[in-house]
């Protein structure tokens, strides 16, 4: 969380730069993908060895027909060191072939590129339908339609105890959004603060608050609870409030 709020605060920071130190903004990409490389690169180093019990489940792949069978796993060596016994080569569920796993993560790939498309489109006819600014409710339905399916892995581990994983999911896709997206905002698009684009640096704000709220109640319980996680439900509903009914979201005159 600290990666996380130290490339946010980076790249946030460089939308209040005069004009004149725009080049910053090249220094400050160049910096987070820096940051990230360093995350990435503890985040191997102090990872603690995985145990039969934090495995994935079964590849979805190998469940597929014409994939199903040995043919699908790598062998695995199972030694028995007591006297008299044979060394006995089996298959295992949990190792599947490479080529399998490249294979569906090039499908699942396409199958995310395919589906922004979808959505995008979907947002901006939407927002002509109902008369609102596209940028006010990408800034609404965007989060929830990205996020909310990532969550459900986290869902998914919490119901099988794998709470590390659970938690990892949420903070790691933080740290990457904070660093990799924005630099493609920061460099392409115009990454300055104006009185127009003050709804956009409010969700920043909104993020910024609730990491504080949460993580600092961790640090200071050393514990994190439910009811804790739970603080940032109020603080989307305040930053909702804001885009659509408030002078700040250029949404609200455009209301029916």
């Amino acid at each position: 969380m600290a990666f996380f709020l130290l490339g946010y605060a980076i790249a946030i920071g460089t939308a209040f730069l005069p004009a004149e130190l725009s080049l910053l903004k090249w220094v400050a990409a160049g910096g987070l993908f820096v940051l990230y490389a360093i995350y990435v690169r503890l985040h191997f180093a102090d990872a603690p060895e995985t145990t039969d019990d934090e495995e994935p489940s079964q590849l979805h792949a190998t469940r597929l027909p014409g994939i199903r069978g040995p043919d699908a796993f790598e062998p695995t060596l199972d030694v028995d060191l007591m006297p008299g016994e044979h060394d006995v080569w089996e298959v295992a569920g949990r190792h599947p072939k490479m080529r399998i796993i490249v294979s569906q993560v090039i499908a699942a790939l396409a199958c995310i590129i395919v589906g922004a498309q979808v959505f995008v489109g979907a947002v901006e006819h939407l927002s002509t339908q109902i008369g609102l600014d596209p940028t006010i409710l990408a800034l609404i339905i965007a989060p929830i339609a990205t996020e909310l399916p990532e969550k459900f892995n986290s869902v998914l581990w919490v119901r099988t105890g794998k709470d590390t994983l659970a938690m990892g999911n949420i903070t790691g896709a933080m740290v990457f959004q904070s660093c990799i997206p924005t630099v493609l905002g920061l460099l392409f698009t115009t990454w300055t603060f104006t009185a127009e684009s003050a709804v956009h640096f409010a969700s920043a704000g909104v993020a910024f608050a609730a990491t504080i709220l949460i993580f600092g109640t961790m640090v200071r319980r050393g514990a994190l609870s439910a009811w804790t996680l739970l603080i940032g439900g109020p603080l989307y509903l305040l930053y909702v409030y804001l885009a659509l009914f408030t002078p700040l979201g250029s949404g609200a005159a455009t209301l029916p």
